[in-house]
């Protein structure tokens, strides 16, 4: 396999991932002011509004200052907005396998605030919605009962479609919906490794080791 291809697909796979688990949709709700979100790469705030949050002072002892500083924003307030910009920039966050393992692991552990639970919930989903058509459709074989066999194959279908329109999103080619298979691991060990470091509480960023204790006035809903 292309190592570019494969990289690019778990990184899209778990950009895509974050934004369900932590609802970048219900971002724009006004009515729901503790469920916010963010994204560093490209970020447009007004002086006035930055200041009133305390700016990037605020949230100094934070891995994912952006997510903070969207909730500071939507507690106070003011009205932050997450939309598609795929036609207007393009960033590489990592260029390794590696490095989005235990980049995306990074963020999933800080922007829970150190809760492995969202974490636990992305692994239980993949397993029971996702690779559960692997088991039915070996169930199927085994018995020789075309229905198993039919059921799984179309849940298979329906899900690499969907992932390939996640991948359209992202103006990225639908085709590497086709690595599901191993992207979806990926992204299990992704969850891993995040539920590990809630559990030590130690993190490694840009080759540099913490062990630091989350402050969970900044999850959501608390």
């Amino acid at each position: 396999m292309n190592p570019t291809a494969r990289s690019i697909a778990s990184g899209n796979f778990a950009g895509c991932a974050v934004a369900a688990i932590f609802t970048a949709a219900l971002n724009n709700n006004n009515r729901l002011p503790n469920t916010a979100f963010a994204n560093g790469q490209f970020m447009l705030v007004r002086r006035d509004a930055y200041d009133a949050v305390g700016g990037h002072a605020a949230v100094r002892d934070q891995y994912c200052e952006d997510m903070v500083l969207a909730r500071l924003f939507k507690r106070l307030g003011h009205r932050p907005r997450v939309s598609l910009g795929a036609e207007l920039c393009s960033v590489r966050m990592y260029d390794s396998l590696g490095k989005i393992i235990r980049g995306w692991a990074r963020i999933f552990f800080a922007s829970s605030c150190g809760s492995p639970w969202r974490s636990v919930a992305g692994i239980v989903f993949l397993l029971v919605c996702c690779y559960s058509a692997i088991p039915a459709a070996a169930w199927g074989v085994y018995r020789g009962d075309w229905g198993w066999i039919i059921t799984a194959a179309a849940h298979w279908a329906l899900m690499t479609a969907q992932v390939a329109i996640m991948y359209r999103w992202t103006l990225n080619p639908r085709r590497y919906a086709l690595l599901f298979p191993m992207t979806g691991i990926f992204l299990i060990m992704i969850f891993v490794r995040a539920i590990w470091m809630c559990m030590t509480k130690r993190v490694e960023w840009r080759g540099t080791h913490y062990r630091h204790a989350m402050d969970h006035g900044v999850v959501p809903g608390a």
